[in-house]
């Protein structure tokens, strides 16, 4: 499975189009997402299968809706200018109900919120872009300097890795990581052999990336190279070192604490 094929580069492009004409001879299923930007020749062959993933019709969008905030009726005309902003799309749908209840348009429980202004009054940025920007501004700076860190690392999030490029006073990184995952910018995806997180969505990605000043960006840039050069250094000495085992003197002493003489020069 390939995702996010619309950011793939030349090399892995070839590579992929040699792995798609391999494909009738194996017994292989290849699953990929893109994008409409992204563009292939694949369409006529007999073997490809394309899905076409739709924004929600206003239906389903209203059922999810239901889910997220709930059904009163003074919820109607907010349901109706969030389907009509997001054009039904789920992952906007949903930022959009988080945006309201963190700046206290909403408030209760999820699937049964009370709106506290009037839906006329409400504004909902055009883009999950710019929404998701506002999200991460209001973000405490320490969690915003952190979801910046983990944009630096790429889309999976390799604690290990983190913590050289944040320094983790006190259990702060933890703490941080927790609040990120519980506002739903990052999950934890696996424990072993290292703790490792990953974006929600790509555009969580993206956006918490493009938050980032140039210097503070390369200098972090900078500090994620040296790290990974360092742990592979590290790691390539240990395999040295499994591989050819120090070969020590042997010595075996006597009783009494002699040293015996027919001892003393063994490998």
């Amino acid at each position: 499975m390939l995702e996010d094929l619309h950011w793939i580069d030349p090399e892995t492009q070839a590579l992929l189009n040699s792995l798609v004409e391999s494909l009738p001879a194996v017994p292989v299923l290849l699953l990929v997402n893109y994008r409409p930007e992204y563009g292939h020749n694949w369409v006529g062959k007999t073997y490809y299968r394309q899905l076409r993933i739709d924004p929600l019709p206003p239906e389903s969008a209203d059922e999810l809706l239901q889910a997220l905030v709930g059904d009163g009726a003074e919820l109607v005309p907010l349901k109706r200018l969030l389907i009509g902003q997001t054009d039904g799309n789920p992952f906007f749908l949903e930022e959009s109900v988080r945006t309201l209840v963190e700046t206290g348009a909403l408030t209760g429980d999820r699937g049964a919120y009370r709106l506290t202004t009037e839906a006329p009054k409400i504004h909902v940025p055009a883009t999950v872009q710019a929404l998701l920007a506002g999200r991460i501004d209001r973000l405490p700076p320490d969690e915003k300097r952190l979801l910046q860190a983990c944009s630096v690392i790429g889309k999976d999030v390799p604690v290990a890795l983190l913590q050289a490029l944040v320094p983790d006073r006190e259990g702060d990184l933890r703490r941080g990581l927790a609040h990120l995952e519980a506002a739903e910018f990052l999950y934890e995806t696996r424990l072993f052999p290292e703790l490792e997180y990953t974006f929600k969505h790509a555009l969580t990605h993206e956006v918490a990336y493009a938050s980032l000043l140039h210097e503070r960006r390369r200098a972090l840039h900078q500090s994620a190279l040296e790290t990974l050069e360092r742990r592979q250094s590290d790691q390539a000495e240990r395999g040295s070192r499994a591989s050819h085992p120090s070969r020590g003197r042997r010595r075996s002493v006597g009783q009494g604490g002699q040293i015996p003489s027919a001892g003393r020069n063994n490998e």
